[in-house]
């Protein structure tokens, strides 16, 4: 029997420590404790209770599947943009090559879960803390020990991360992540910030059960519409949508939920007006009390290359102040729209830039013109076209 470890003074650093107890035995910490070498758990649980373990910048874990660190433990390094960060093996390792994210606190617990929109989670979970957390584009691997008492009751099939950026206050629970169930970790590539992450069960019930989620092209825009079964709580659904070559997600709309359902609910939201390329569209649904989860993503291409040269009427005609030209080329070339007075001179260049094959739009202010009657002109290569407008003050 061994019973609680205390250390001089209330704390104490030490180089190496191994904790080798019989099958099931524990030792418990009565006290801080700081390993500047190796803490090595052979057999055996070392259990912090209130306490803390850290690792020293030179400091290491060495623990088993079958005997862990059981509480707090904390490290803190330096996380660079040209290497794999380990933390002394504490089991959470980032990648971060789009930002030097500096000095890097990570703490550990286990044996606690966390709990998002009514569900719990595994009991582990790591807290990331970098000096510079914005445009990090972070490669996370998170380690979890696969025995009974620390998965909480979900199949370790189902896993997938949660993530927090409040201190746990509220969760995303978007279930993301690739598991790989023979290494114990779960991977999420593309993270602009890291803050606290646990795993969580995707196939828990969710409060909004979303059924399908769609979209469609036509044109410059894109038409995307999803269903629910249930809703709990529904406060709404933010768009969100990325450049599939960027991989970061900017808001571009919202749409307000039915707050409690137990009948199906369709939604829809237009994204207009969009160049061509790939977008990748997801769903953010949040709910009243601000936990929030992300739906799967959709992929769509837009490619609405102009079949002819066009130049519309502008709108509103008459005008005062201001009004928009829309126009469409079908090469890429050197674009030009000029204003011309009554008596031919050239009274602005509203645009006059390199432009792909596509639709385009110009706004034109008079506020400095007098009244009277002007005329827009599109040049690109051999194409030119001339409309009559009217500002009236």
């Amino acid at each position: 029997a061994l019973g609680t470890l205390y250390f001089t003074s209330g704390a104490q650093t030490l180089n190496n420590l191994t904790i080798n107890r019989t099958s099931g035995g524990t030792a418990t910490l009565g006290s801080n404790l700081t390993i500047n070498g190796t803490l090595t758990v052979t057999s055996g649980d070392l259990l912090t209770g209130a306490n803390t373990v850290t690792l020293a910048s030179t400091g290491s874990l060495s623990e088993p599947s079958s005997s862990i660190v059981l509480g707090n433990i904390t490290t803190s390094r330096t996380l660079s943009t040209i290497a794999n960060e380990t933390f002394g093996n504490i089991g959470i390792e980032v990648y971060a090559p789009g930002a030097a994210a500096g000095a890097t606190t990570v703490t550990r617990v286990t044996g606690t879960a966390k709990t998002g929109s009514g569900h719990s989670s595994a009991l582990r979970y790591y807290s990331i803390a970098p000096t510079v957390n914005t445009g990090l584009n972070a490669t996370l691997v998170y380690h979890y020990n696969d025995r009974a008492a620390e998965l909480n009751s979900i199949p370790e099939a189902n896993l997938k991360l949660w993530e927090s950026f409040d201190a746990g206050t509220t969760w995303s629970i978007g279930m993301i992540g690739t598991l790989d169930a023979n290494a114990n970790t779960v991977t999420v590539s593309a993270q602009p910030s890291l803050g606290m992450w646990t795993l969580g069960n995707s196939g828990s019930p969710l409060p909004v059960e979303l059924t399908s989620f769609n979209a469609k092209v036509s044109g410059k825009t894109t038409q995307l519409s999803w269903t629910t079964a249930t809703e709990l709580n529904n406060y709404g659904f933010e768009i969100q949508r990325s450049k599939k070559s960027s991989e970061s997600f900017e808001k571009v709309g919202f749409v307000n939920g039915a707050g409690n359902s137990n009948s199906p609910k369709s939604y829809s939201f237009s994204d207009k007006n969009l160049a061509n390329g790939n977008y990748v569209y997801r769903l953010k649904q949040i709910d009243l009390g601000g936990e929030y989860k992300y739906s799967n993503e959709v992929e769509v291409i837009v490619n609405s290359t102009p079949k002819q040269y066009t130049l519309e009427q502008n709108y509103p005609n008459p005008f005062n102040p201001s009004t928009r030209i829309n126009f469409s080329i079908m090469n890429p070339g050197l674009v030009t729209v000029n204003i011309y007075n009554a008596i031919g001179q050239v009274v602005k260049t509203i645009s006059k830039t390199y432009s792909e094959a596509g639709s385009y739009s110009v706004d034109f202010n008079g506020t400095t013109m007098p009244s009277g009657i002007y005329f827009y002109k599109l040049q690109s290569g051999s194409f030119s076209q001339i409309r009559k407008m009217m500002l009236v003050k």
